[in-house]
């Protein structure tokens, strides 16, 4: 029988393994002893609990509503729930507690993959495309399941950099590092970087205490990177208590790793989807002869064209109702709203007279500016817009819509909503080699480097991110002679700057 000491009280361990090479599959089974006036404080379960009051009373919290527990009282927790406890009985209370590791069946992060073998090819990968690999992986998976795991977790590329970082830590975290933990920056961060480590699992403390476990990522041989997770305190390794700090069981730390391996083994799974991916389009491309390409060509024409009379019959539908609203507002003396509905009117229009997907630069800055305006009668004076545009472009030609997307971006994502918000348009001929420069800037929330890299990986890859649109737009028609940068901080905000070749062109617009 194994007991485990705590700040709050004890734990008989029934049923456990403390075997670091195989978890233990299913429950462990312990009884848990609260002396008269302890008390559990507050804490986060990974694991689920079914428990059974043996002796005493106790006043319990589960994600803030009270009940009161006796003896003979069943009760069951479901991971992810907050709970504490409090003995008010005069002895101990006392209660039989089994613990599920929920995802206790993934077990296998990659790494005995790499170790003996694995029924797959194995892949030879340069550090760029592991890292390239592992951020689509990321932000793939990062709203529906990662932002879901309410956690502290940290992912790690390769080369150390990090991928992922979740908004929870623990109180003490906040307490220590903050603000550093937020942006990345804590000891225990930096700790997994480089080629030659997290390649095996292992378990450190941080300079202030806190327990962090290691897990590697392994993708057919290939090592990806690092899943940091823990952030734990267990009294057992230290010879002094501290107040305020959940004293962690040791069913807990195996839910823990268990949850960790189910993330390395989700990004592992993800990964094997997107490989087997991009080996269909290769085969796929390869297979399309110039004649199947012919003929799909006409089938995709003649379903664009009833796509686009459709279009047209709705769009001018809604020009008119347009038309006759600003007509109204115009007859009843609202200016206001009478500038709106024509700048709605004008990005209507537009997008009924373009037919091919390049568009000349003033029109495409037209466009921008409607779009502009009408934020700007949304926002009034909490708007600034500043333009700063060699005319002398307006004659050659761009890819249509693809500034206002971008601008758009901002006030979706990088605004706050009762901040004064600024946008810059740049657009400038590069003498040198022949190209335009375009820069949109606004003062939004500024991004950390990973969050730049992350958002320009998320857009090559074309994996759903919003942007990726505007860049596949842009690889269409430019191919790869086109530039796409992020920049971002706090003093100037973030800019996006697109360069690519002049194209098209009126008499006196060339050089």
């Amino acid at each position: 029988m194994d007991i485990q000491k705590t700040d709050w009280g004890q734990i008989e361990w029934l049923s456990f393994s403390n075997s670091t090479e195989q978890k233990p599959q299913g429950m462990n089974v312990g009884i848990v002893t609260i002396e008269a006036g302890g008390y559990n404080p507050p804490h986060l379960h990974y694991d689920e609990q079914m428990l059974y009051v043996l002796e005493g009373e106790a006043e319990c919290k589960i994600n803030g509503q009270e009940f009161h527990m006796e003896p003979g009282g069943v009760y069951f927790w479901p991971a992810g729930v907050i709970d504490e406890i409090r003995c008010v009985s005069n002895g101990p209370f006392r209660h039989l507690l089994a613990s599920n590791p929920v995802n206790g069946q993934i077990t296998d992060s990659g790494e005995n993959e790499q170790k003996h073998g694995d029924e797959k090819p194995a892949l030879v990968l340069s550090p760029e495309e592991r890292v390239r690999l592992l951020y689509v992986a990321v932000e793939a998976m990062r709203t529906q399941f990662l932002e879901s795991l309410q956690y502290a977790c940290v992912i790690f590329d390769c080369e150390g950099h990090m991928a992922y970082k979740s908004k929870y830590f623990p109180t003490r975290c906040m307490q220590c590092c903050s603000p550093s933990v937020m942006f990345g920056a804590s000891v225990c961060m930096i700790h997994a970087g480089g080629e030659t480590s997290g390649h095996e699992k292992e378990s450190f403390l941080c300079r202030h205490g806190m327990e962090l476990f290691n897990t590697p990522i392994y993708f057919r041989g290939q090592f990806l990177g690092t899943v940091m997770g823990g952030f734990i305190w267990q009294s057992e390794l230290h010879e002094k208590r501290v107040e305020g700090v959940y004293d962690r069981p040791h069913s807990h730390i195996v839910a823990i790793q268990s949850l960790m391996d189910r993330i390395a083994k989700s990004i592992r799974n993800f990964c094997e989807f997107y490989q087997f991916r991009e080996q269909l389009t290769k085969q796929e491309r390869m297979l399309n002869t110039q004649l199947l390409a012919q003929k799909t060509l006409e089938q995709d024409i003649r379903k664009a064209e009833y796509a686009l009379i459709d279009l047209k019959i709705n769009h001018h539908f809604l020009f008119n109702t347009l038309n006759s609203m600003a007509a109204m507002a115009l007859k009843g003396g609202n200016a206001e709203l009478y500038q709106s509905i024509l700048n709605l009117s004008d990005l209507f229009r537009s997008s009924l007279q373009v037919q091919g997907e390049v568009v000349e630069l003033e029109v495409e800055v037209r466009y921008l500016k409607s779009y502009l305006q009408l934020q700007g009668i949304r926002y009034r004076n909490m708007l600034e817009v500043e333009y700063d545009i060699d005319e002398s472009l307006y004659s050659f030609t761009v890819p249509h819509n693809f500034m206002q997307p971008i601008v758009e971006n901002a006030f979706v994502h990088g605004f706050t909503h009762d901040e004064h918000k600024k946008v810059f348009v740049g657009i400038y001929r590069m003498e040198a080699d022949d190209r335009i420069k375009v820069v949109l800037g606004n003062s939004g929330a500024a991004l950390s480097v990973q969050e730049c890299r992350a958002i320009l990986l998320g857009m090559q890859s074309g994996t759903s991110h919003g942007l990726s649109i505007i860049y596949q737009k842009l690889e269409h028609v430019y191919g790869d002679a086109f530039t796409f940068e992020i920049d971002s901080g706090v003093e100037h905000g973030t800019e996006m700057t697109i360069t690519f070749p002049t194209m098209g062109g009126k008499e006196g617009g060339e050089r």
